[in-house]
């Protein structure tokens, strides 16, 4: 058959069988479909939140390299071919706001947005009761495609995450960071840690960075005695401060965390 299309599950690029596999044109272009947020939402860009509407998605050069075992150059040229074929559009970290048409393309390698053209292409399919889901922000639609459109945008983030269609890759390198962050006594709420760190996956961040510095602030807590102890931050703060980056991960811990995060 060549005519329709067929549904696959988030996540499955990732599957154990094909570790090791280096990305090729086909599958990278898969890889920024199934990464595209599938309804409104918020990440964050050094420090500041981006909106990122259905369809976009926001990574640097350096982190998809990372990702399809490519160079940037490779990443570059790759994603330059998909902009003049206007399968993508992006808008580079520097000038976040214009058409990177209207930028240089020497932020190429830089934090940036990408907007995956006639997503709904794509992703729209009709769903048990006959209805199609919206069209992507800017295209023209009815009001019925707009009435759905405004309750796709309403749902929450689980789904552009996967926990609906299965596990992502975003809550399974969560999973690894749980594991490897120090015990607390007290308060250290689970799911507030998890959306920041998706957060801040999507703002560009690697993950294993993340993962190696929960497990760097774990062997010093361990050997402070801190370990399972009130000293332990509490892992949305330790994220939000970005505590990762730090050589010692020694920064100074308030015992009495703030009860509104729990």
């Amino acid at each position: 058959m060549t005519g329709g299309w067929y549904a696959m599950k988030r996540g499955w690029l990732d599957h154990e069988v094909f570790a090791g596999d280096q990305h090729n044109d086909r599958s990278a272009f898969v890889w920024l479909i199934e990464h595209a947020a599938y309804c409104s939402t918020q990440t964050v860009v050094r420090g500041r939140e981006i909106a990122l509407e259905r369809g976009q998605l926001s990574y640097s050069v350096r982190f998809l390299a990372a990702k399809w075992g490519w160079t940037k150059a490779r990443v570059e040229g790759f994603l330059k071919r998909l902009k003049r074929a206007e399968i993508i559009r992006t808008v580079s970290r520097q000038s976040l706001g214009q058409p990177s048409g209207e930028g240089s393309d020497s932020h190429a390698s830089g934090q940036m947005v990408i907007t995956i053209c006639n997503y709904a292409k794509y992703q729209d399919a009709n769903s048990a009761r006959g209805e199609t889901l919206g069209q992507p922000s800017g295209e023209g639609s009815d009001s019925r495609s707009d009435e759905i459109q405004t309750k796709n945008n309403n749902r929450t983030s689980k789904y552009i995450y996967g926990t609906i269609s299965g596990v992502s890759e975003v809550d399974a390198d969560f999973e690894k960071f749980w594991s490897a962050y120090p015990k607390r006594a007290g308060q250290n709420p689970k799911k507030p840690a998890r959306h920041m760190f998706a957060k801040l996956v999507r703002g560009g961040v690697d993950p294993n960075d993340i993962i190696d510095g929960a497990k760097k602030y774990a062997k010093q807590m361990a050997g402070e005695r801190k370990f399972n102890t009130e000293f332990v931050a509490q892992a949305k703060t330790w994220l939000n401060q970005e505590r990762w980056k730090d050589d010692d991960s020694a920064s100074a811990v308030d015992p009495i965390e703030a009860v509104w995060m729990a």
